[in-house]
């Protein structure tokens, strides 16, 4: 048996309709003519410049979009960010003074300690002062 493409010779057959016969393609359907192919791949890429506009379009909208919501939340970051430094700084701040003034106390307690000290050792002095006995009496 022989082919369709065997009865044409090579010469006559254009280089794309010799390309279909050689070799196998999924661009036809099973009983599709190369006319209503041809007219398909005619109007196919008028209607993917205008799918195309649309899809660069709601593309385009997404990217504009999403450009304003991450600036926003670039804004929004920032001023976070300038908050927790302000917050941070006056944390700072407060533990420094803090600081100061527990260095203050325990300089005062210090200070009470040596009072106390001072004033035990003073009324342990007077007291044997009063127990000692005076020059020139007697233990009878």
């Amino acid at each position: 048996s022989s082919s369709g493409s065997e009865s044409i010779p090579e010469a006559d057959i254009l280089l794309q309709k010799r390309a279909r016969f050689t070799t196998p393609t999924s661009r036809y359907k099973i009983g599709e003519s190369s006319v209503v192919a041809a007219a398909a791949r005619q109007i196919r890429p008028t209607l993917t410049i205008a799918e195309s506009r649309r899809a660069d379009g709601k593309l385009i909208g997404r990217l504009r979009r999403e450009r304003r919501y991450f600036r926003t939340v670039a804004t929004t970051y920032a001023q976070e960010v300038a908050h927790s430094r302000d917050y941070c700084a006056r944390i700072m701040d407060y533990c420094q003074s803090r600081e100061v003034h527990t260095s203050t106390l325990v300089t005062q307690m210090e200070a009470l300690r040596r009072e106390v000290s001072t004033l035990q050792r003073q009324h342990i002095e007077h007291a044997q002062r009063d127990v000692a006995p005076k020059y020139g009496d007697s233990c009878l």
